[in-house]
């Protein structure tokens, strides 16, 4: 429902001042995000050289426990021995 007597003078009077608030403020929350940002990008580390980047290192280091050995699919692989202790070591039975 309509108000039946308006006035767009008065009306325009009453919401110039609103409007004004809230443009500035909408001005000055958008001139805080710049700075902001610009803040946090001079805090930032900066990017190392090209000649000197690190080279991406594996999360696994590689097996060098047992030795690499080829087998095809269905080949079985006989286990490997025990290696001879050394006699008068301790531990040796």
């Amino acid at each position: 429902m309509s108000s039946p007597r308006t006035n767009l003078e008065r009306e325009k009077r009453r919401h110039i001042g609103p409007l004004i608030g809230t443009a500035v403020v909408t001005i000055f929350a958008v001139l805080l995000i710049i700075y902001w940002l610009f803040e946090e990008v001079q805090e930032s580390d900066p990017a190392a050289p090209i000649g000197e980047q690190d080279m991406p290192v594996s999360p696994l280091p590689p097996d060098t426990t047992s030795p690499a050995q080829a087998t095809e699919p269905g080949q079985q692989t006989a286990p490997i021995a025990p290696q001879p202790q050394p006699q008068g070591t301790p531990g040796a039975p």
